[in-house]
């Protein structure tokens, strides 16, 4: 697992720890995501993954916890389910409120 920081140095993604001479990872908990006028409403296809869409919309597949967190959606299984939107945020927004 990486570790991922956001641009005000602040932990996103995980976190190691030490515990008894023991050296542990641990998830923290991602920021939330409110809602913005500007987040994008998409269509999800068959095939559409949480990874591509974060590479595609966010350009990094890294990020697909920002969509995962934006719309309360799992990993494993896949709950995108076609047919259905989602809204994804704008680079701009996230890197505004310094998510990203």
């Amino acid at each position: 697992m990486a570790i991922e920081f956001n641009r005000n140095g602040q932990l996103i993604n995980a976190q190691l720890f030490k515990i008894d001479d023991v050296t542990f990872w641990d998830k923290t908990r991602p920021p939330i995501i409110d809602p913005r006028l500007d987040d994008e409403d998409y269509l999800v296809k068959d095939g559409d993954r949480l990874d591509l869409l974060a590479f595609q919309k966010l350009g990094d597949s890294r990020r697909e916890w920002i969509i995962m967190r934006r719309n309360d959606l799992y990993l494993w299984p896949n709950s995108l389910v076609p047919g259905t939107f989602i809204k994804i945020p704008t680079i701009t927004s996230l890197t505004e409120r310094g998510i990203i």
